[in-house]
């Protein structure tokens, strides 16, 4: 197993760990192309990511709200920077703990396509569908 795919396993196991078994958020949602409001989790790693991939969400509609119960979906996520290269991953569950939609994005060395910007390139194409 490469670096990058052991940092990309470590994120998934602690995303599986930390996510709720109780029903808080709509349980009626079963995919990501319903997800309207979305309760953040945890976005863990590189803050301006964080803060950038949310402004990118938000600008899709998306709206953060501040408590479980009500939410269309709950996001987990990280993005961290290794080596000259970033990694960012993102994650909704639905109520149920159901695994509406995931992606993970590199940003390679000397590029200017982020990754918080490839992340929000493909949550806005799978929020088409």
């Amino acid at each position: 197993m490469n670096r990058k795919s052991a940092i990309f396993f470590i994120g998934a196991i602690a995303l599986c760990r930390a996510l709720p078994l109780q029903a808080s958020a709509k349980p009626n949602v079963n995919s990501i192309a319903q997800v309207r409001t979305i309760y953040v989790q945890r976005l863990s790693g590189d803050a301006v990511f964080s803060s950038r991939l949310k402004n990118e969400m938000r600008k899709m509609g998306l709206q953060f709200i501040s408590k479980k119960t009500g939410a269309d979906a709950i996001l987990f996520g990280s993005g961290q920077y290794d080596k000259g290269e970033f990694y960012g991953h993102i994650k909704f569950f639905n109520a149920k703990g159901k695994l509406l939609w995931q992606a993970k994005a590199t940003r390679q060395r000397n590029s200017n396509y982020m990754a918080y910007s490839r992340l929000a390139d493909q949550l806005r194409r799978a929020l088409k569908k």
